[in-house]
């Protein structure tokens, strides 16, 4: 294989890299992907270059240009694609200044080719050539120099990215070497002889790690955003569960004062109530009415002894409500000198044995209406109670 099939080989495997990354890159528009195809574009213009149809046209000015000035674009997009994959300036915030110097003087160095070759003769000179050996030096020496530093980093794209750039850099010194004995290798057109295979050799070694490289940090990244997705569902969840939770102690709360209110109403009754039941009883003794006071006791003790069941259940019966209610008004009549009279009436749709409410709920309120009302009121006295409902509450 000679150099020329072998440059053929070269250009057509970093093309279809090159291509494989324009399309990862129209994918995830990210820095890094835009920097590494910038990158081996310069390689593949630099190489191509190489090819004989492409260098035949040039002139000398122009070969001895393209042949310094790509590759040193190449470095630019290099520290530019380093900083943007390993994210150095966050975790080795000195090397943002150290890249950006680099990268100024790259692109300084860039125009002074440009002067040297195309405005004047000094590409000529031996000291274009040296100048151009101590750039790819210190450049080298600078690349190997970060990527010790960042390989205390620990990670796996720091292992990628510096095993790719130490290929290129061992590869590149052969290659430079290389240069140097041509003379004193035997003559011959092996393709192992020609100092550029080298470098095309670690070119695509190290194109190789900064696609595994790229293509492990956009792993990374999908399984940064679905673990960040599932941090928020969760936090979503837990939220909806405390809402809830609060919604649940709200209720609890309610129903808890509610229940104490209902509780502050029952024992409403106790202290007047049974006094005047009392009193009203033992007038009936002392004035000889002693069918009414049996009559009338029986009567209070039942009405002690429902009150004293019904004290602790949530909730009752219609029908042992009224009975209650029946109870009472019919002791509230013995305070009364002159008629008293009560309708407790449930509507014909409503079933009381079915149909459930509060233990004394309505006894407060006949209470009031009796000694607010009824009591001071001359003529007649009439208390009507009244049970109906509609689809969903009882009046």
């Amino acid at each position: 294989m000679t150099f020329d099939e072998f440059n053929l080989l070269f250009l057509g495997m970093v093309a279809v890299m090159l291509l494989y990354n324009l399309a990862q890159g129209y994918l995830r528009p990210e820095r890094a992907y835009r920097d590494y195809s910038l990158y081996m574009l310069c390689w593949l213009v630099y190489f191509g270059m190489r090819y004989r149809l492409i260098i035949e046209p040039l002139t000398y000015e122009w070969y001895s240009l393209v042949r310094v000035a790509v590759p040193m674009l190449a470095y630019y997009f290099y520290f530019g694609f380093a900083e943007a994959l390993l994210n150095l300036s966050h975790r080795l915030p000195w090397t943002k200044r150290l890249f950006r110097v680099v990268r100024i003087g790259l692109l300084g160095y860039v125009g002074a080719v440009v002067v040297a070759c195309l405005l004047t003769n000094f590409w000529k000179t031996p000291a274009y050539e040296l100048i151009h050996t101590v750039v790819r030096v210190a450049l080298a020496v600078t690349s190997v120099t970060v990527i010790l530093r960042a390989y205390r980093l620990s990670d796996a794209l720091v292992t990628y990215f510096m095993t790719g750039t130490l290929a290129l850099v061992g590869l590149g010194l052969v290659s430079m070497v290389m240069t140097f004995l041509m003379d004193r290798l035997p003559p011959g057109d092996e393709f192992y002889k020609a100092p550029l295979i080298y470098l095309q050799v670690g070119v695509v070694f190290e194109l190789l790690c900064f696609s595994l490289a790229l293509s492990y940090k956009s792993r990374q990244t999908e399984i940064g955003k679905a673990l960040a997705e599932q941090q928020l569902d969760t936090e979503r969840e837990q939220h909806q569960l405390e809402r809830l939770r609060a919604r649940f102690e709200a209720q609890e709360t309610s129903k808890l004062m509610t229940d104490l209110r209902l509780r502050a109403l029952r024992t409403q009754m106790n202290p007047h109530f049974l006094f005047n039941a009392l009193n009203a009883i033992q007038e009936c003794i002392i004035t000889n009415q002693n069918d009414a006071a049996v009559t009338y006791l029986a009567k209070f003790s039942k009405l002690v002894r429902l009150i004293l069941e019904h004290s602790d259940k949530p909730l009752i019966p219609l029908t042992k409500e009224l009975e209650t209610l029946r109870l009472y008004l019919d002791i509230e009549a013995l305070r009364f000198t002159e008629s008293f009279d009560y309708e407790l009436r449930a509507d014909t749709h409503l079933d009381p044995s079915i149909v459930s409410i509060p233990p004394m709920l309505v006894q407060p309120y006949a209470e009031n209406a009796i000694w607010h009302g009824l009591l001071n009121k001359a003529g007649d006295r009439r208390l009507k109670i009244r049970f109906t409902s509609d689809d969903d509450s009882l009046f």
